[in-house]
């Protein structure tokens, strides 16, 4: 299904890195039966092969060098995204906790990427989420934080905005790269 994860590590420690897999992937969705890694060396360890084992996935290591393509490719796209709604909220000058743009813009990611016959949300969920509040909400919500003072919350629906166009610049970015490299015949 495509089904993005990401989550700011303090280390790439074993156990730090197992710890994120299993409360953000498996305790959500399950585990899956196939999990192929780019040769990072915390999921070559012991700890790791037993892990695996428990949750009964069979760990595949790519060799040295050699990466797991499909995957590399979104977290370009990710990748790219983070860097255009980082540099939009700056240029908004709206101050935003980094764990909130990557929450927004994995969101993003998974509610608007064409994948076959819908998008990773819909394909895991069964339904689309609301991405964009309705214009009543974002003037409640802005009359709210005048009159309580609220820290953190004002510029919620800005965030929400800038991160799904920074998805859809993303996609279309990768998309025109796609085509780019491939070979149309005449």
């Amino acid at each position: 299904v495509r089904w993005t994860v990401a989550e700011e590590l303090p280390d790439k420690d074993n156990h730090t890195i197992l710890v994120m897999k299993t409360t953000r992937w498996i305790r959500v969705v399950g585990p899956p039966e196939l999990m192929i890694w780019d040769g990072e060396g915390a999921m070559a360890s012991d700890e790791a092969k037993t892990w695996a084992t428990r949750w009964n996935i069979e760990l595949v290591i790519k060799p040295k060098d050699k990466k797991a393509w499909i995957a590399e490719r979104h977290h370009e796209i990710l990748r790219c995204q983070l860097h255009r709604t980082q540099s939009q909220l700056q240029a908004d000058n709206i101050a935003a906790e980094f764990s909130d743009i990557l929450a927004e813009s994995v969101l993003a990611k998974n509610s608007m990427l064409s994948t076959g016959q819908g998008t990773p949300y819909q394909s895991l969920f069964g339904r689309t989420p609301r991405l964009l509040p309705q214009i009543e909400d974002v003037v409640g919500e802005a009359r709210m934080q005048d009159e309580s003072g609220m820290d953190g919350l004002r510029h919620v629906h800005r965030l929400r905005q800038i991160s799904v166009g920074s998805a859809v610049s993303a996609m279309a970015e990768h998309r025109l790269r796609l085509a780019d490299r491939s070979r149309t015949p005449l």
